[in-house]
């Protein structure tokens, strides 16, 4: 999972440093490309055309797709625009946005510290963005937005059967994400002539996906979740590294207040999640 959290601050430390000149539909589409045809090779080495997708399970696949394109455009508008670690911070709340529509969508448990550990969270979150303040950035919104995509990505995911083939799921959204990339260029046209040291930055962003990919869903599939998932917060690490190293970022002190609130947050939510599981 380390590796996992490395592989998606690595591609997106490359995004923000080589791709800032481009438009962010080439940007999608460019990557997109690369990212499908090393998902393709890994599904052909597995054998993983072979495996079924449930067909009831179709439109809540396409569902999903879209939801991943909305997260992924505003991401990488916030990503270009703000601070690679208040960015990578705001994703963070996504456990915290996970387990409330999960509790108002699906009719998961909601209990005391459940509760306790969203508010605060949110708590962290008004720290880092600092609405009303000199230091509050607009683009903020869109990465909010990016995470409430991706929370709805996580209950649609939970809808879908386990049937279903997991790599060709992800087969299907990368190239979904590709194709309305291109379709944004078509219609913005606004697309610019790439440079070969970008084009060689987008595919080596996309080999990072790519093992970010290769190393989270084993895992979370053979990884006991209570174990691996809190190693999801190494990303804070990673983005303030690079955000030092490549754009010379410094979390100020609510930053960094409000980046510790929402991780102890998460991890509260992670433990009371791994005892409820024990009980069971």
């Amino acid at each position: 999972m380390c590796l996992a959290m490395f592989g998606y601050v690595a591609n997106d430390t490359i995004i923000k440093y080589f791709a800032s000149s481009l438009p962010i539909s080439q940007t999608i589409s460019i990557r997109g490309i690369f990212v499908t045809i090393l998902i393709s090779i890994f599904c052909w080495s597995q054998s993983a055309f072979k495996d079924p997708i449930v067909r009831r399970d179709l439109p809540l696949i396409i569902l999903r797709s879209i939801t991943d394109v909305c997260a992924t455009i505003f991401f990488l508008t916030a990503l270009l625009k703000m601070p690679l670690a208040n960015v990578s911070a705001i994703l963070q709340t996504l456990p915290l946005t996970v387990t409330l529509l999960g509790a108002l969508l699906l009719g998961e448990r909601f209990g005391f510290y459940r509760a306790f550990a969203i508010f605060f969270g949110f708590i962290g979150i008004l720290l880092i963005i600092k609405p009303g303040s000199a230091g509050f950035n607009n683009y903020s919104l869109f990465a909010i937005t990016a995470v409430l995509f991706i929370t709805f990505r996580e209950i649609i995911t939970r809808k879908i059967s386990s049937n279903s083939s997991v790599f060709l799921i992800t087969l299907i959204t990368a190239t979904s994400i590709t194709v309305v990339g291109f379709a944004g260029g078509i219609i913005m046209q606004n697309w610019v002539p790439v440079q070969t040291d970008i084009l060689i930055a987008l595919m080596t962003a996309s080999l990072f996906i790519f093992i970010a990919y290769y190393f989270s869903i084993p895992a979370m599939q053979f990884g006991e979740i209570s174990f691996v998932s809190p190693f999801r917060f190494t990303l804070m690490i990673w983005a303030v590294i690079f955000g030092f190293l490549f754009f010379n970022e410094i979390p100020d002190l609510l930053t960094i207040i409000g980046l510790c609130i929402v991780i102890a947050a998460g991890l509260l939510t992670y433990y009371r999640e791994s005892s409820f599981r024990k009980k069971n």
